[in-house]
């Protein structure tokens, strides 16, 4: 059962520090009814049993946030090659049938894939800094950290596969830095290389395989040298 997540307004970067306060900014009423579905049907383009561009590569259970409203316990996964979020309404569960949300209409979503949570709210960015689309935002502040989940495609025996793929980008007046290898985020802090180094270098970590929730931490400790 999902209990907790951050979450960030659609048109505003503010964080939500304590994970359980994630149910002030919707009615504690979950809704039964289907009004999330504003979509069309999803059909599968890629051969599952050879690759998948869903997240973690399987559907999940989740939590829906539109217009004030929580729809909870929705089987859903996340497309993560078309940017789609696909859900499966209960009554057709067993016929497999996807919907892909119109995710203009989705303020955020929640997905539990195993025991790992995603939060991706849908973002449109001033001055198309990013594309608008679904983004994790797990840190913000002076700066923000922006994840989006992508894929790599590429073909493998004729089949084009679709690898895992994490972009990370740090947002700050409007101006956009990609930070997927260790010196392009040192080169943010030109006044502070040896210390941010020196940080780096006690996570005991490759800086490209540092999970989202070190990079907040790092990006965190460089704002505040």
């Amino acid at each position: 059962m999902i209990t907790s997540g951050l979450l960030y307004s659609q048109n505003n970067l503010s964080v939500v520090n304590n994970p359980d306060s994630i149910k002030s900014f919707y009615y504690t009423t979950t809704y039964n009814s289907s009004n999330y579905l504003n979509g069309r049907e999803y059909k599968t383009y890629y051969n599952p049993q050879k690759t998948s561009p869903l997240l973690d590569g399987k559907l999940g259970k989740g939590i829906i946030y539109k217009d004030n409203v929580s729809y909870s316990n929705i089987t859903m996964a996340y497309d993560r090659n078309q940017d789609e979020l696909l859900v499966i309404p209960n009554k057709y569960i067993s016929d497999n049938v996807y919907i892909k949300v119109n995710k203009a209409a989705v303020d955020s979503f929640l997905i539990e894939l195993d025991s790992k949570q995603y939060l991706l709210i849908y973002k449109k960015f001033e001055q198309n800094a990013l594309p608008e689309g679904f983004y994790e935002i797990p840190y913000t502040n002076k700066y923000s950290l922006i994840i989006k989940y992508n894929t790599s495609n590429l073909y493998k025996d004729g089949i084009l596969t679709y690898y895992p793929k994490i972009e990370r980008y740090l947002l700050k007046d409007k101006q956009v830095y990609s930070i997927n290898r260790k010196k392009t985020f040192i080169v943010i802090f030109p006044d502070h290389k040896k210390e941010l180094r020196k940080k780096i270098k006690s996570f005991k970590t490759p800086f490209k395989r540092m999970s989202n929730h070190q990079i907040a931490s790092l990006t965190q400790f460089a704002e505040s040298l």
